[in-house]
């Protein structure tokens, strides 16, 4: 599902406040681990990530996660050009429960991601969203479903379903098979191809080429196909 971002004030104000509040999340969990002086105390768990990027359809995009713990974190992202902050709580490792807001569309947001572990090299991924506009009491749920099944050191395959339900509408889901394929060479540079085929004959796909340095830096360029239009960026990740 996509929905062009329109260029509003409210939403500006919201990208801004939105940014400011997890940059100094961000800031202060650098601040406190720098003046730590026991390495023992620190938490056994990565406090922030940052990935930042522009591409030329889709303009700015960016996806920043603060921690505050393994079971809590705040997330805040421009992603398909939809700007959203969502609050995360992790019963568990592999289950994610959501709730937060889509400044964009301005609609109220709840879902969760769920990734289950079936066999030595297969899983079951999940993640749903649904969300709500509460000025005309409409909601709509954005899902999708995939078995995953590795097929070497860092390849998969994806067979999977996804679709937008709207009640009281035709309900018409997509069913595809994504191939994901990764290659390390030369020092430190990594090649991605991820082809999607959707059982309705419309091929997408996205192509990735990064470099990781020592400190965990990663930066690169990408190019893809998705929805029948291409577009092509760089990124950079902390």
């Amino acid at each position: 599902m996509r929905i062009v971002f329109h260029h509003r004030l409210r939403v500006y104000q919201g990208l801004i406040l939105a940014a400011l509040v997890l940059g100094g999340l961000l800031l202060g969990g650098i601040s406190v681990w720098a003046a730590e002086d026991e390495p023992e105390d620190k938490p056994d768990y990565k406090r922030g990530s940052l990935m930042a990027g522009y591409a030329m359809e889709e303009g700015a995009v960016f996806d920043g996660t603060f921690r505050f713990s393994p079971s809590w974190q705040l997330n805040l992202s421009r992603l398909e050009e939809r700007l959203q902050l969502r609050a995360a709580y992790l019963p568990v490792p592999n289950l994610s429960l959501q709730a937060g807001y889509d400044f964009t569309t301005e609609e109220y947001l709840a879902g969760m991601k769920y990734r289950g572990v079936l066999g030595e090299n297969t899983a079951f991924l999940a993640d749903a969203t649904g969300y709500y506009r509460q000025e005309v009491n409409e909601y709509l749920l954005d899902y999708q479903c995939d078995l995953e099944i590795g097929i070497g050191k860092g390849h998969f395959v994806f067979a999977g379903i996804r679709g937008e339900f709207i009640p009281n509408i035709e309900h018409d889901p997509e069913i595809y098979i994504k191939v994901d394929l990764n290659w390390d060479f030369g020092r430190n540079w990594h090649l991605r191809l991820e082809p999607l085929v959707l059982v309705e004959g419309r091929i997408e796909h996205k192509t990735t080429l990064s470099r990781k340095w020592a400190n965990g830096v990663e930066a690169g360029i990408y190019c893809k196909n998705e929805e029948l239009r291409w577009d092509a960026g760089i990124f950079i990740e902390l």
